[in-house]
């Protein structure tokens, strides 16, 4: 392998998974919300792609990859300003900055980073489905009492509640597990 196509690779592991989740996350949520609206299935054509050479599947792999990722930072950008305006005022909410001493403590050992990293990807990725929950709860909603389908509301709004309210609960419940595993790490001598 060239010095160059491992720059390439490692500069793509530099996208945390978070961000390629909540892409995922947000490409599913528009493509049922469009679905919903237009009352037909969106799916690719039959022939699509049957007639491109290698390059032009490329050039649209990087497309993909780059619309998720985009995607990706927008979904992580609204949870964030959500989570910081909103979400940080509730008596639940539960702070996990780690005070400037205990920040050395992560570092420490390659289990300990893993731990830290793991609980913060996990943090994340709840809080983003947290929110894309709400919002497709939110845009189903609006949809069905659109088209006077009442019982459809009904259970988008039970449905809704009950898959954001799990998630949010994921949510909080690994921010206090990493405010613990801080704790910890404080107190332990290294």
């Amino acid at each position: 392998m060239s010095d160059e196509s491992q720059q390439v690779g490692s500069s793509l592991l530099a996208i945390e998974a978070n961000v390629i989740i909540a892409g995922l996350q947000g490409v599913a949520l528009v493509w049922i919300i469009c679905t919903l609206l237009t009352t037909q299935q969106i799916y690719l054509p039959s022939d699509f792609g049957l007639d491109w050479s290698g390059g032009e599947y490329a050039i649209y792999g990087i497309y993909a990859v780059l619309a998720v990722v985009m995607v990706g930072f927008a979904v992580e950008g609204l949870a964030g300003f959500i989570e910081e305006k909103f979400v940080s005022h509730w008596k639940c909410y539960i702070d996990t900055k780690a005070p400037e001493n205990s920040k050395q403590y992560i570092w420490k050992s390659d289990q300990t980073h893993k731990d830290f990293s793991r609980r913060r990807l996990r943090i994340l990725v709840a809080r983003n489905t947290a929110f894309l929950f709400v919002l497709l709860s939110i845009c189903l909603t609006i949809i069905f009492v659109t088209k006077y389908r009442f019982i459809e509301v009904l259970v988008v709004l039970l449905g809704g509640a009950f898959f954001s309210v799990l998630f949010t609960y994921l949510w909080i419940d690994a921010r206090k597990g990493l405010r613990d595993d801080i704790l910890i790490a404080m107190k332990i001598e290294w």
